[in-house]
Formats: C-alpha cells, structure tokens, sequence
C-alpha cells in the first residue's frame, strides 16, 4: 500500500482514522456509499497487512492482533457483535457487493460499526496524551462575512455542520468567530412571514448579522484536550492561521 511520504507512524494513523471518519461521515448523512466505506476500512486492511493487495478475507487474523487490547474492538456498541463476528459479516458484505451488487440496511449498520471500532483503534495506537491534532477536523468550511444567510444555512443543510469558522475584522484587528446553527437558527425563524412569504433575512449578509456568530476558543496544534475548555474550538498555529476545528462530535 502506498505510504504517505515522510509522515511519523503515529500521523499515519491519524491520517488513516480521518479518511475513514469522512467516508463515515458521507455514507451516514447519504452522500457516501456503502462500497466507498468498506473500501476506506480494506485501506486500513493494506497498510496493518502491508501489503497493496491485501483484501479482509486473508487479513482477519492479522486484523484481530491489530485490534487486540482496545475495549472497542471488545465491546464494538452493537449488541451480540464481537469482533470476529463482526468482521466476518463485513467481509461477507464486501464479497456480496464486489460480486452481485447486492445491499441491505444490516450490511450498512454492520459495516458503520465496524468503522467505528476502527476509528477508536487508530486512535489508540498513538501513545501520546491526545492533543487537538489528534481529533480536529482539518481544513474545515468557513463562513465569509460578504456571504448571505441563506449560502450560511445552504452549506450547513448539505455538509451536516453545526458550526463554521469566521474570520471577523473589527477595524484594524481580526478575530477568529464562528456561525453556529443554534443561533442561525433562532434568527431565521424570529423573520418568518406568514403565507410562505421569502424570509427577508435570509439576505442578509454574515457581517450585518453578528448574532448569528460568537467568540470561540482558540487553541494551539498541541494543546491536550483535556486543557480545553468549551467546544467547539478553533486550531491554529503560531501565525493565527486556521489549521481545524474540534467539535463535540469529534470526541465521540
């Protein structure tokens, strides 16, 4: 499997955990496939296996040492499932749609699950005390304060966010806000016009609407989450520069 170039072992789990996580993300929300998901975790399969052509039906013993000493992969959330179990039945469901195309709501809950527990795997294999490096959510959408409400509420009906960084100028200095679905929320129902009338709020733009945003954290690359105080928060690095954005999801 190819290896990211110059990345510390521990990064490249990491790297692996928010690849799967995303395609999670997309399958759960409806825009990802379950074929896409179980291709991200036989990605995880190749690189435990070391091999590019390395498939879950010839890695499960390698796989359950891989797993071994995580209480994930002990207690996997979904009740009667164990491992082993489990991983036969994804197997199972990767053969079924390489071979017959065929798809069933038990394959794609199994299958989440077993991301899941793969997720808390990755993660553990990094000894280290868990920074905001470790669980941001990199390269995050932002807002822009020359956008509308309605492209705001747009990109967070289509992505699942309930939060988006803002870069605010307040005269000459600039401060990290973010626009959070809670309080867009509340500001476009207090506009509403009856007979299905065009909600003039809805263009409005972001800098002419500061009660849709709020102050946020703000946090270093190597700040141990434990040191963080509310979520979410922002990452940046030593310039100001947004590197991520840790939610509560995220600690999930």
């Amino acid at each position: 499997m190819p290896q990211r170039q110059g990345m510390a072992e521990s990064d490249k789990w990491l790297a692996m955990r928010r690849d799967l996580k995303a395609k999670l993300t997309a399958y759960a929300v409806g825009r990802g496939t379950l074929a896409a998901l179980i291709h991200e975790i036989e990605r995880v399969v190749k690189y435990v296996e070391d091999d590019p052509r390395a498939v879950l039906g010839g890695a499960s013993g390698r796989m359950k040492d891989f797993v071994e000493g995580c209480p994930a992969a002990v207690h996997t959330g979904l009740p009667g499932w164990e491992w082993s179990a489990l991983y036969d039945a994804v197997r199972e469901c990767r053969n079924d749609l390489m071979h017959s195309g065929t798809a069933a709501a038990l394959a794609g809950t199994r299958t989440a699950t077993l991301a899941v527990v793969l997720m808390e795997v990755l993660l553990s294999k990094d000894r280290d005390e868990k920074t905001a490096r470790h669980l941001m959510v990199t390269n995050p959408a932002c807002a822009h304060g020359w956008q509308t409400l309605a492209d705001v509420r747009r990109t967070m009906l289509l992505n699942d966010y309930s939060a988006l960084p803002l870069r605010w100028k307040s005269g000459e200095s600039e401060t990290w806000r973010i626009v959070t679905a809670g309080r867009l929320g509340r500001y476009l129902l207090k506009g509403r016009k009856p007979g299905g009338q065009k909600n003039p709020r809805l263009g409005e733009k972001v800098k002419e609407a500061r009660c849709v945003t709020k102050g946020v954290q703000t946090v270093r690359l190597s700040t141990p989450i434990v040191d963080v105080a509310s979520l979410p928060v922002l990452v940046v690095d030593e310039d100001g520069a947004l590197q991520g954005i840790v939610t509560d999801f995220d600690l999930l």
